[in-house]
């Protein structure tokens, strides 16, 4: 080996269940190879490198940052960066160690390093011919090139972003995928069997312990290909169905009919092989269906039947009939019609437990949150009574879960819903269901942004693309890029959470989700808000409600109403703003959403405190806070609790809103809540200059400002920003508002900006420059505009 080769495996580490190559700038935790960005890398690299003492501030600066003048903002950014890379965080501390009053200091244990192998040694274990055998089922699925899965799965994830490393090929458990039925009868009375037969079938397959594609998933895929003509063929819909939802296999089939004699050929083909034929024939085409699927499943991969108790829904034809003919309904986004067949079936045998698990999916989507939340419990009860060991009662149980959890974080009950969550995840690891446990792992992430725990939100998703890795997923979920986006958006990091959010878009269009795809156009449009571009974020707000619409999805639409009220808020347009608001609430009480009805109170609470409005703002914020209260979250009840103190406030009454507000900082900072602190921070401030505390105001804000810089919140910081440029100006201390105003230069236009731009030049003596900006400023203004602002404008117009 060279003097070369001896250096760079000499600066090769692991530790932690990380690998970090300083050679070749690479770092791999947990088989991922993980993309950290470059400032990062080298202050990971500097500290590993110098691990035998506590690195000061200075020092690091001075090597990451050679010749250049960093704030220390810079630094914790960097910091930070480079814990979450390596699965630390600022309250562990297990790898990066920070020691007060000096700097940091690499504190993991390290252990032998395992090299990586040179680059042409990957290149050619990427051209490995598949293999594929007869004998062994397992053999035959089809394994997943590490190119695409370097340029598919590249992901941004806040401050740098993952990617799946090079792993050796090993076979999977097959993943089958059932297709609509053909119906060949010439019957148009059942032409229902397409997706409902289809439904039962794939059903049938997963209780024969056979890991299946989601019907809803299958069914929207094929809607795609159909709408696409002769573009979009069977290969498309072959390849999507391996590369978004990891099928190895492909069940089709034709339902023919000789009097009162089905029969039903079948074929099951790998992704990458070629087919087998079966023909089945019988008189109850209900029971013949999952008569042919539990067969299949023995072929396809030596799974167990299920007993026929447990692969029949029901033993009663009119029963069987009214649950396939729901599910059809249900795939085609008919939720209400489907709704009655479901309790059609139910009201026959209570004791049924497929057709009360479909009739909550729809009754969730209906916006019916307590009556699916109660059907779902007494499954999970009744399910309780069964062999909990049986693949069957662990699959229903995981489904029942699901949704439950579902229902629970729609309703705001965010610990309750995580919980649920968590067991649904046991069952998934337990019946080996990677690709399950993925997307629950997503939804838990939800959770944990929605919490602020940003940490655990992207220890969650690095665990859910481990799983997807695992399930061949070479699409990734586009909730996953969803979760990212959230992420993003909550620590201001505006150009990550756009890019997720355009990734999350595509793959739901590729795969054919439109009600998701209405909602990141929904979530992009909030984006956009608050990038300061309304006229995008209201073009993708009614893009969204035009999908809405053609999906019937009522709930929908009053989400969409809300977003656009925010966006003619923004505008200061509150005469427009507050028809948009009435509509959404009106929607969420219709659906009995208690947690949507907060949400939109509190917004139009805010479009009334906007406007002068107290009482009114007061009462829609006390309803909210109250909801939000009964609901357990906490984030919301603190945001809109600070509203209304603010409200006191403005009533001149300080001393209760100064007591609110510390009670509101205090809990803020206990429960790690920092957007609310942040708030409470400002609020303090406003009271002060109420108060004519110009130092306690100047205190808060720089409180405000650091806190926002430290949890890289771009939105936060910027509007501290201009809060305490304000406050230097309004006390003439004009070299102290320079530096911000320079970080301001580039912020996109707002009202408030503008203000503040036309104080800075006044206070500069440039009149022509305060009155341009004033104008500006009056133009964005809206219904904001006030005679104070009429008032300024005139004074830097006379120079006075």
């Amino acid at each position: 080996m060279s003097d070369r080769a001896n250096t760079d495996a000499a600066r090769v580490y692991r530790f932690a269940g990380c690998l970090l190559d300083i050679g070749r700038r690479s770092l791999h935790r947990d088989r991922l190879s993980i993309e950290l960005q470059p400032k990062a890398f080298d202050l990971l690299a500097y500290l590993v490198e110098h691990r035998d003492r506590a690195v000061d501030k200075d020092e690091l600066q001075a090597a990451i940052w050679p010749n250049v003048i960093v704030t220390e903002a810079s630094l914790t950014k960097a910091v930070q960066r480079a814990r979450l890379a390596v699965g630390d965080d600022s309250d562990r501390q297990s790898v990066i160690r920070t020691v007060h009053g000096h700097g940091y200091r690499f504190v993991a244990e390290l252990a032998e390093p395992e090299l990586l192998p040179e680059p042409a040694a990957v290149h050619a274990a990427t051209q490995q011919p598949l293999t594929d055998t007869t004998t062994a089922p397992r053999n035959t699925l089809w394994r997943w090139p590490v190119w695409i899965a370097v340029a598919a799965l590249t992901l941004v994830i806040g401050y740098g972003s993952f990617r799946f490393g090079v792993q050796t090929a090993v076979p999977s458990p097959a993943r089958i995928a059932v297709l609509p039925i053909e119906n060949g009868t010439g019957d148009s009375e059942l032409d229902w069997t397409r997706l409902g037969l289809m439904s039962v079938m794939a059903e049938s397959l997963r209780k024969s312990s056979l890991r299946v594609v989601d019907d809803g998933n299958v069914a929207r895929l094929a809607s795609v290909q159909a709408s696409g003509g002769e573009a979009l063929g069977a290969d498309w819909l072959r390849q999507t169905l391996r590369q978004a939802h990891g099928a190895t296999h492909l069940l089709s089939a034709r339902l023919e009919r000789d009097g009162n004699v089905y029969r039903i050929r079948v074929s099951v083909s790998g992704v990458d092989r070629g087919h087998d034929d079966a023909l089945f024939t019988g008189q109850n085409l209900l029971q013949l269906a999952r008569d042919a699927a539990e067969r299949i499943a023995l072929k396809v991969q030596n799974a167990q039947p299920s007993p026929r108790a447990a692969g029949a829904i029901s033993d009663d034809p009119y029963v069987n009939e009214s649950y396939a003919r729901g599910r059809a309904l249900e795939l085609e986004g008919r939720c209400a019609d489907a709704q009655a067949l479901f309790a059609a079936a139910i009201i026959q045998q209570p004791q049924l437990l497929e057709p009360k698990i479909a009739y909550a999916s729809c009754a969730r989507i209906l916006g019916q949150a307590e009556e699916a939340e109660r059907v779902l419990r007494e499954v999970l009860q009744d399910i309780g009574k069964r062999d909990p060991a049986a693949p069957a009662t662990r699959n229903l149980k995981a489904t029942a879960l699901l949704r439950l959890g579902i229902v629970l974080n729609r309703t705001g009950r965010l610990e309750e819903s995580d919980r649920t969550y968590a067991e649904a995840e046991t069952l998934a690891r337990e019946l080996a269901d990677p690709d399950l446990v993925g997307l629950i792992l997503v939804n838990r992430a939800f959770i944990a942004e929605d919490r602020s725990q940003f940490v655990l939100a992207r220890e969650h998703l690095l665990r859910a693309l481990s799983y997807f890795q695992e399930a061949r997923r070479s699409i990734i979920p586009g909730n996953l890029y969803a979760a990212l986006a959230n992420i993003a958006i909550d620590e201001g990091q505006l150009e990550d959470a756009d890019r997720n959010y355009a990734r999350a878009i595509e793959t739901f269009r590729q795969v054919g989700d439109r009600r998701n795809e209405a909602m990141m156009l929904n979530n992009q449009g909030l984006l956009k808000r608050e990038q300061g571009q309304l006229g995008d974020a209201e073009a993708l707000h009614k893009a969204s409600r035009e999908i809405r619409e053609q999906l019937g999805d009522r709930q929908g639409l009053g989400r969409v109403d809300d977003m656009l009220g925010m966006v003619h808020l923004a505008r200061g347009e509150f005469d427009a703003a507050l028809p948009r608001f009435e509509s959404a609430l009106a929607i969420a009480r219709e659906g009995r959403d208690r947690f949507f009805e907060a949400v939109t109170l509190g917004d139009r609470g805010d479009l009334y405190l906007a406007s002068g409005k107290l009482d009114a703002a007061q009462r829609d914020l006390t309803a909210a806070v109250d909801i939000f209260s009964e609901l357990g979250n906490r984030s919301y009840y603190l945001q809109l609790s600070a509203r209304l103190a603010d409200i006191e406030r403005q009533r001149g009454r300080f001393d209760a809103a100064e007591r609110a507000a510390g009670v509101i900082l205090a809990a803020a900072r206990n429960e790690k809540l920092d957007i609310v602190e942040i708030e409470a921070l400002n609020l303090s401030a406003r009271i002060a200059a109420d108060r004519g505390d110009r130092a306690m105001r100047i205190k808060r804000l720089r409180e405000a400002l650091e806190r926002a810089r430290a949890v890289g919140h771009q939105g936060e910081t910027m509007t501290a920003s201009i809060d305490l440029a304000q406050a230097y100006l309004d006390t003439n201390e004009i070299f102290a508002a320079e530096p911000l105003m320079g970080t301001l230069v580039d912020a996109p236009e707002s009202y408030d900006l503008m203000r503040l731009r036309a104080a800075w030049a006044f206070a500069r003596q440039d009149a022509i420059g305060a009155t341009q900006a004033m104008r500006r400023a009056q133009a964005l203004a809206g219904q904001r505009w006030s005679r104070a602002d009429a008032a300024l404008l005139e004074r830097y117009h006379s120079g006075a």
